[in-house]
Formats: structure tokens, sequence, C-alpha cells
């Protein structure tokens, strides 16, 4: 804690019970993935780093706020202003478009790296999808042994659930440079 990142991205794995199954959060430098104690507990390194107004804290949540709920974290407030952000909030600003309907990561990442020329979608349900997708959300429903800890989780399933973290920091960093002269701060 002596030299704290002032941003970091969050994503959340089976965000339907608190806490959730799997928490993943970036910095610029690492990625922490941490699976909740068999006590149901956030480490204290986690529970502080949630509560310390100094770090902004960027979701993608959509706007059932899920994840922030299954973190314990207030979910009645302005997501466009820190400690506590939502990519769908600062896109509605970026875009001048009030979305009724979530954008969701894939689309907020595509919209924010155009240059990329590619379009980023996650497959539908029909398709091949992750398996730890459904992984996450048997664990969550009682209807799979939940993760005794990382060793529980192949490298794929890692490098599936820390890119979700990154990406939404990315995009943060990105959708701050099109923030639009607005007087909001978003930092």
């Amino acid at each position: 804690w002596k030299n704290p990142p002032k941003v970091v991205g969050i994503d959340i794995e089976g965000n339907q019970i608190s806490p959730p199954v799997l928490v993943q959060i970036s910095t610029s430098d690492f990625t922490i993935l941490e699976v909740p104690r068999k006590n149901q507990k956030l480490s204290s390194h986690i529970r502080r780093l949630l509560t310390d107004d100094s770090i902004v804290k960027v979701f993608c949540d959509n706007f059932s706020h899920k994840d922030k709920k299954s973190l314990g974290l207030e979910t009645n407030g302005d997501f466009s202003k820190p400690p506590i952000v939502d990519l769908e909030s600062i896109c509605n600003i970026v875009t001048g478009i009030n979305a009724k309907v979530p954008r969701g990561l894939s689309n907020i990442v595509s919209l924010c790296f155009p240059e990329l020329n590619v379009r980023i979608k996650k497959p539908n349900q029909s398709s091949k999808r992750f398996k730890n997708i459904g992984r996450f959300a048997m664990i969550e429903q009682g209807k799979a042994k939940p993760l005794g800890g990382l060793n529980d989780l192949s490298a794929e399933e890692q490098q599936y659930a820390a890119l979700d973290s990154w990406c939404t920091l990315q995009a943060y960093a990105r959708l701050r440079e099109m923030m639009p002269d607005t007087g909001i701060s978003i930092t």
C-alpha cells in the first residue's frame, strides 16, 4: 500500500452471490485473481482497495450493478464519476446517447479501439463459448463444487478472467481520452 494504483479495472465471475465466485482486478502493471475464502470473505487487501476512495474502481456492469452488489458496494449514484465508475455510464456521455440496453464490454472495447479494424464480439449462447462461463454460473447456483483456489482453474480460464478486468481498464483509459469537454471529471 506504499504506492496504491490510481485506477483499477474490476470484473466478477459468479455475481449472483456475495461474495462472488471469482474477483478479477487489473492495474496498469498486473492483474489479481481472487477466489473468496471458504468463509465467504474477500481478502483484507481487496476489501481495503474497495473502500479506498483515492482509487478509481472501474466496472462494466451494465445497468443491473450485479458486480458491484456482489462486492457489497453501494449501487445508487452517478457512475460517471469516481471513486466508482461504470463504462456504460461513461459511454453514454462520450457518445451522447443514453443507451437503454447495455452495450457490454466487447462492444465498448470495439467503440474505444476502432483502429483495430475488428469487431470484438463474444460468441452467442448457441455457439461454442468458453466452458468456464457455464462453470461459474453452475457454482453460483450451487450445482457445482465451489472453487477451492486458483489451482482449480485452468490456465485458459485464468486468462479469460484476467482479460475482462484488463480490457475494462484499457477501455476506461481510452474513454478518458474521448471524453467531451462537459466539465465532468472521470479521473
